[in-house]
């Protein structure tokens, strides 16, 4: 994800939350769920997430789902209660703003389509249960 950096921000927020249903590598019907936040410094332009942070390897089939991003530009210190600021003059305290954009988009086959792997056929499915259960008892 890239965005133009702004003179002036002192850090942005980026949140990011995921929720989608799949089938796993064995049939399994799964859900995924991923909520997470950075704070870059306002130097930053561009975050790059791990595909294995967004499809974990077990995920075969993505259904369906849904993603939301947040992207919170901020200016000024996020100091709380602190006896210097700033604000100069008479009084004391310091001025902190933020705007963001967000996105909202679909995932799966309900939105934007299917992902690249296939859902394996229930026969494929059912003869791996089987041959992993025949290896088990035969080990016993």
């Amino acid at each position: 994800m890239t965005w133009a950096t702004t003179p002036g921000v002192t850090q942005y927020h980026l949140w990011i939350e995921l929720d989608y249903d799949y089938y796993d590598t064995t049939g399994y019907y799964e859900s995924f769920s991923l909520d997470t936040s950075w704070y870059l410094p306002g130097t930053a332009g561009s975050v790059t997430l791990a595909a294995a942070t967004i499809f974990p390897a077990d995920v075969d089939s993505v259904l369906y789902g849904y993603g939301e991003i947040y992207l919170y530009v901020e200016a000024g210190p996020r100091l709380g209660h602190e006896s210097t600021g700033n604000i100069k003059g008479n009084g004391c305290g310091y001025f902190w703003t933020e705007a963001y954009a967000e996105d909202y988009f679909d995932i799966g086959s309900e939105g934007t389509g299917n992902s690249s792997r296939s859902r394996p056929k229930p026969a494929d499915v059912a003869r791996r249960l089987l041959n992993s259960k025949k290896a088990e008892l035969e080990s016993q």
